[in-house]
């Protein structure tokens, strides 16, 4: 009864221990069925991130932690030839297509999140930006690196106008951030101020705002963050030669969908001339009246019909009149009678063609007569139409008295050149005046002409046809006097005439002179030749001299003593039979030195003879 009382309790045993066998069973189904939705899911979600990774056509290399190449995206092939067999190698193993690509980094920093950026340039001129950062697993351990390839070629080139189109702008260009930290500049600033990129950037460029200036910008740029309207403020800039400027910055801020400032972008225009320009705005009141009334013109304002509605006070004052007396059409009566209709002519036709008026005159002020340039210019409403006119009247008396000066000076220089010009032409001596250092021909008168023969060329340089003669002494005294201006003259020079001369002889004898001719302000101009023909009388001397000397042979063959003397009683020659008979020289006793040669008892009555 006990052994069936044990087989019992061992048979309900075995019935519990089969149940709960079975219901095991059963989870282990459910816990396959989750296994195998979560490997689907996991599946699933490998095959979204290669789609995805393909999808954006981002260039992506998986890196293990050696730098072996655990997977990556089709568009890493315009960077490295990888394919999938290349899974595990190095990706040191591979050349870049790059034009250069920096090393990967092969025990990272963990701390930096990002590892690195460079930029990548590749041979057909793209620009991509490679980024590194590290691949961690989801306990955060590090398990490799992650690179992407990021096409910024565009983002480059929208730069590169942007720079380019900054630089174009006269006014200096700045970005800042939200609070107006500068982190851009074009060049204008760093030709303006002379700084470097380090002296200019974040808050560093209120050192080259002036000390007056430095705290209310400091104030302003302060509240940037906060500023709900656009930036205007006015300051003082120092320039590199440390002088000082002032600035307009305008600026406006960027701002995302909740309103809040992103970046300020901004210019700095140069206001020095308006600022100057205010400031005379400002004290032009008695200024502007002290300049009308101080220039040497006297100004008139008229209606467009020609009435006058104001003049100055030195108006007035010139005309010696009264204010209303010359106000409206009263200025008209000082005009001289002969003079009237041509002003008012003028005036109409100035209105009827709304132009300028210009128009000189003679006024009569106590009985003395002035000459007066009246000027106006027009001046046209909104509308365009004509309403008035603003002019001045000048005194031009002494201009016109030295124009007319001037026209008498010049009718007497032109009669005083046409009376040198005949002089020149007609003048006996043989002249010319030649132009520069190669002494062009100017002008030569038909005896200069006559005495050079036809080769000789207005226009032409003087050595041009007479080659033959620009080595000799004359011409290098010509060109020494046109160099020095020391003049030179020379009696009976000989010259030898060319065969085309329209001298009879070829030989010839000149007085001549070189002159050089200045210029009104002193610089060497020309050359003067003046040339007189001696040639009769050098040789009329010197058939004489030959004379003479005939003379003397004659009288020294001759036995007899023979002197000649002067109307004065001067023995001015003894033969050479005085000194063979008196031992005395003609030097001795020439003149009235032969007095010891005569007796005592025969001097006084020979000297009263000769005297006689």
């Amino acid at each position: 009864e006990a052994s069936n009382e044990e087989l019992k309790s061992s048979n309900e045993e075995l019935l519990s221990m089969n149940e709960e066998l079975q219901s095991a069973n059963e989870e282990l189904e459910t816990s396959k069925e989750d296994v195998q939705a979560a490997n689907d899911a996991l599946l699933q979600s490998n095959n979204d991130l290669e789609n995805l990774l393909a999808g954006t056509n981002i260039a992506t290399l998986f890196l293990d932690e050696r730098n072996r190449i655990k997977s990556f995206t089709p568009a890493i092939a315009r960077f490295y030839p990888i394919i999938a067999a290349d899974i595990g190698r190095n990706i040191a193993d591979f050349t870049s297509r790059a034009m250069s690509m920096p090393p990967f980094p092969l025990r990272p920093n963990l701390a930096n999140s990002n590892l690195g950026e460079a930029e990548i340039l590749m041979p057909d001129g793209q620009i991509f930006l490679r980024r590194i950062i590290p691949y961690r697993t989801h306990e955060g351990h590090f398990d490799g690196l992650v690179v992407t390839f990021i096409d910024i070629s565009e983002l480059r080139r929208s730069e590169g106008r942007f720079q380019t189109l900054a630089n174009l702008v006269p006014s200096i260009t700045w970005m800042a951030s939200e609070n107006g930290d500068i982190f851009y500049l074009n060049s204008r600033w760093f030709e303006y101020t002379g700084a470097t990129q380090v002296e200019s950037y974040y808050k560093k460029w209120f050192d080259f705002v002036h000390p007056d200036d430095v705290d209310e910008m400091r104030k302003t740029w302060g509240s940037l963050a906060e500023s709900a309207t656009d930036l205007h403020a006015e300051f003082r800039l120092r320039r590199a030669d440390d002088t000082y400027r002032w600035f307009l910055a305008s600026g406006v801020a960027t701002r995302d969908s909740s309103g809040e400032i992103i970046q300020w972008f901004g210019i700095c225009t140069d206001i020095e001339e308006q600022k100057a320009e205010v400031d005379l705005l400002k004290e032009s009141g008695e200024g502007l009246r002290t300049i009308v009334e101080t220039i040497p013109q006297f100004i008139w304002r008229t209606d467009a019909d020609g009435s006058a509605d104001y003049c100055s006070e030195s108006f007035v004052h010139f005309l010696a009149s009264r204010k209303e007396s010359v106000l409206g059409w009263g200025w008209t009566e000082f005009i001289h009678h002969d003079d009237r209709a041509h002003v008012q002519e003028v005036w109409s036709e100035a209105r009827q063609r709304q132009d300028k008026v210009n128009v000189t005159f003679r006024i009569v002020v106590k009985k003395e007569l002035i000459w007066v340039r009246s000027e106006g210019n027009p001046y046209f409403n909104m509308q365009g139409q004509l309403v008035k006119y603003y002019g001045t009247w000048t005194n031009i008396t002494q201009e016109v008295m030295a124009e007319q000066a001037r026209k008498e000076a010049l009718d007497l220089y032109q009669l005083e050149n046409s009376k040198f010009e005949a002089l020149f032409a007609d003048a006996p001596s043989a002249m010319a005046l030649f132009k520069g250092s190669d002494l062009i021909v100017e002008k030569a008168n038909i005896r200069f002409q006559d005495l050079l023969g036809p080769r000789l060329k207005v226009g032409q340089p003087y050595f041009g046809p007479f080659k033959e003669r620009a080595e000799t002494p004359h011409a290098r005294m010509m060109q020494s006097v046109f160099t020095s201006g020391q003049p030179y003259f020379e009696k009976e020079a000989a010259f030898t005439l060319t065969e085309d001369s329209k001298f009879l002889e070829q030989q010839c004898f000149l007085d001549i002179a070189y002159q050089r001719v200045n210029d009104p302000e002193g610089n060497a101009y020309g050359l003067f030749v003046h040339a007189n023909d001696v040639t009769d009388q050098v040789r009329a001397r010197l058939s004489v001299i030959e004379s003479e000397k005939r003379f003397r042979l004659l009288a020294d063959a001759m036995p007899q003593i023979v002197f000649t003397a002067d109307g004065e009683g001067n023995i001015n020659y003894f033969n050479s039979r005085w000194e063979e008979f008196t031992g005395y020289t003609y030097e001795q006793t020439k003149n009235w030195g032969w007095g010891p040669v005569l007796h005592p008892d025969d001097l006084q009555r020979t000297i009263d003879t000769w005297t006689n």
